[in-house]
C-alpha cells in the first residue's frame, strides 16, 4: 500500500530484451522507461480498480532497428499507473 516507483535506468545494451512483471496491490506506481528502450508491443497493463496514464507503446517510433526491447507486464488492485519516458 503506498505509492512507489521503478527506475529502469541503466545500461541497456543494443538488441537487448528483457522480460519485467510487476505487480502490485493499492496505490500509485510509476515506471521510469529510459528513452532509448522500446516498449514490446507485447506489452500490456491490467488495473483493477485505478487507471494508467502514459503509454505502454508511444516512443517507439524513432528508435533504431537494435534498440533495446522491454516486456513488461504489470498488473495492480487498487491505484494509478504511471508510465514515464525518461528525458
Amino acid at each position: 500500500m503506498g505509492e512507489f516507483s521503478v527506475a529502469l535506468d541503466g545500461d541497456w545494451q543494443p538488441g537487448s530484451e528483457v522480460d519485467m512483471d510487476i505487480s502490485h496491490s493499492m496505490g500509485d506506481l510509476t515506471v521510469r522507461v529510459p528513452r532509448e528502450v522500446r516498449i514490446s508491443q507485447a506489452s500490456s497493463s491490467t488495473i483493477m480498480m485505478g487507471g494508467l496514464s502514459g503509454s505502454l507503446k508511444k516512443g517507439n517510433d524513432d528508435l533504431p532497428e537494435d534498440a533495446p526491447v522491454l516486456n513488461l507486464k504489470v498488473h495492480g488492485s487498487m491505484g494509478g499507473v504511471n508510465i514515464r519516458r525518461q528525458r
